[in-house]
């Protein structure tokens, strides 16, 4: 009998400025019920809550060492917008993960429900989504 593949260690990483606890909350749960609907162990939270994406993140510094460790395999953000408001900036931070063999998963939004992955691992996902996520 053939044994399945675990899922990757996921992550949630959150960045809010000017500080907002309820909005921080909110998308943090949100995103961890994510996270297992898609078949993932629960995630580790990174918050970077009141830093400007001008400032440097400790948390988001912390994640990117722990990618590029290989101890997160999944990191689920609500947009790219968590890492630079602006667009190009953003995309950079969401290649230089996917460079490091992370695969980057966005919130559905509750008006459309989708599973959206702004950037997948060139290899296939070594674990099967959930038929509601798929």
């Amino acid at each position: 009998m053939e044994s399945a593949t675990p899922p990757p260690a996921s992550a949630v990483y959150l960045r809010c400025h000017p500080r907002d606890d309820w909005a921080v909350e909110t998308l943090r749960r949100a995103l961890e019920e994510h996270a297992l609907r898609l078949g993932l162990f629960p995630p580790a939270v990174y918050i970077d809550n009141g830093i400007s994406s001008q400032q440097a993140a400790p948390r988001r510094a912390a994640l990117e060492a722990d990618v590029a460790a290989g101890t997160i395999g999944v990191v689920l953000i609500p947009g790219p917008w968590v890492f630079a408001l602006d667009d190009t900036a953003a995309r950079r931070a969401v290649d230089a993960l996917v460079s490091r063999g992370c695969e980057v998963v966005e919130l559905p939004s509750r008006a459309a429900p989708r599973h959206e992955r702004l950037a997948l691992k060139p290899a296939t996902a070594p674990f099967a989504l959930s038929p509601a996520a798929a």
